[in-house]
């Protein structure tokens, strides 16, 4: 819900610049979605790594 706000209001300071350049504003719900999709995954492979044992404490400076 943070996100959303956010995002609604970037988009509101950007929409002079949208509306002469409507390929621009097209492309936003596929960056969103690509950036989502990006999100969820890495939180899927850290969990999986944390379940095998694959990841400890030790080695979780190599991810961030």
């Amino acid at each position: 819900m943070i996100s959303g706000s956010f995002t609604g209001y970037i988009l509101q300071t950007f929409e002079d610049k949208l509306s002469a350049v409507a390929v621009l504003a097209a492309s936003v719900p596929v960056i969103m979605s690509t950036s989502g999709n990006a999100g969820s995954q890495s939180s899927s492979s850290v969990i999986r790594a944390i379940i095998v044992e694959n990841l400890t404490l030790k080695r979780i400076s190599l991810i961030l």
